[in-house]
This record gives structure tokens, C-alpha cells and sequence, in this order.
């Protein structure tokens, strides 16, 4: 839910759109998740608990698909945690209805230096494709801070409730 909610904010300027996409994915998810995204997208995660080269290497052993490959799905997409997300996600999956509070809850709790790749292999099996590509942006700090205060505000005017969470 999150990971399209994500992505169809990337994708638009328009506020009103924006304010519909909100209320759409809030209407659905629980109060902490919606805490937890607010937050996200409004200061962005620019600190990685691994790097991209990392999780590429461990996504290269995991689905041993040859070099060639990946290189190619990569110079196709131009972006390596796409290449990762299409390589290693289970296609079947189109959402796994895991709560948002709790991958961030387990990210929070992940032991400082230490190797969290069953961790991530594991959240490799759970997702879909598009959750596995948030999922990657969020643990090599690739989420972008998006603007939604004016989204949130055109909610308001066209009295959509986008419940609105501390956002401290």
C-alpha cells in the first residue's frame, strides 16, 4: 500500500491528485502506519543501514543470476534498487498486507554495524515487487522527502479527510 502510495506521489505534482491518492491509502491502513509514512515522506531517510553495492552483492548471490543480467536489467531501468526489486521479489505476491509500523519498528530495533542481510532476504520473500523496491530505497536511504503539506491542505478545501498525524 505504502510502496504505490509512494510511487504515485513521485510521480504527480498536482496537489489534487495527491490529496486523493492520501486519502485513498489512509482510508486503508492503520493510524501508526500512517504516522510512520507521513513522517517519512515529509523529512526523507537519507541515512542507509546498507549501501546500494552491498545490497546489490547480496542480491547477486541470493537469485545467482549471472552478472551479465543484472547489468542489463539495470542499463534497462536505471536504477539498481528496481533491478534488485524485479530480480529478487516474488512476482505471485502482489501485496503482503504486512503493516508498515512494523518493517519500521524491526529497522528502528536492528543492531548498529552488524550484518542484517537475513533480515533483509527474509522482507525479499514477504513483499511483492513494488514493496520490495520501497523496502530497498528505505534501507539504502533512497527515500526522498516529498512536499504533501499543500496536498493535505487541498484535502482540506475539498473537505477530504486525510487525518493528519503529528508530524513533529
Amino acid at each position: 500500500l505504502f510502496a504505490e502510495l509512494y510511487r504515485s506521489l513521485l510521480l504527480t505534482k498536482d496537489r489534487d491528485l495527491q490529496s486523493i491518492y492520501l486519502q485513498s491509502a489512509f482510508e486503508q491502513s492503520h493510524e501508526i502506519d500512517r504516522l510512520y509514512f507521513t513522517k517519512l515522506i515529509l523529512h526523507g531517510m537519507d541515512y542507509p543501514i546498507i549501501s546500494t553495492k552491498a545490497l546489490l552483492k547480496y542480491a547477486i548471490d541470493f537469485c545467482t543470476y549471472p552478472q551479465w543480467l543484472w547489468d542489463q536489467s539495470y542499463a534497462e531501468v536505471k536504477d539498481w534498487n528496481e533491478t534488485i526489486s524485479l530480480c529478487v521479489a516474488h512476482t505471485e505476491i502482489k501485496n503482503s498486507n504486512l503493516s508498515f509500523h512494523v518493517i519500521i519498528d524491526e529497522l528502528i530495533a536492528l543492531p548498529v554495524k552488524q550484518n542484517h542481510i537475513d533480515w533483509i532476504k527474509r522482507y525479499w520473500t514477504l513483499l511483492s515487487p513494488d514493496e520490495v523496491w520501497f523496502f530497498n530505497k528505505l534501507i539504502v536511504g533512497g527515500i526522498k522527502s516529498i512536499d504533501i503539506h499543500d496536498s493535505i491542505a487541498v484535502g482540506f478545501r475539498k473537505e477530504i479527510k486525510i487525518p493528519i498525524p503529528l508530524l513533529q
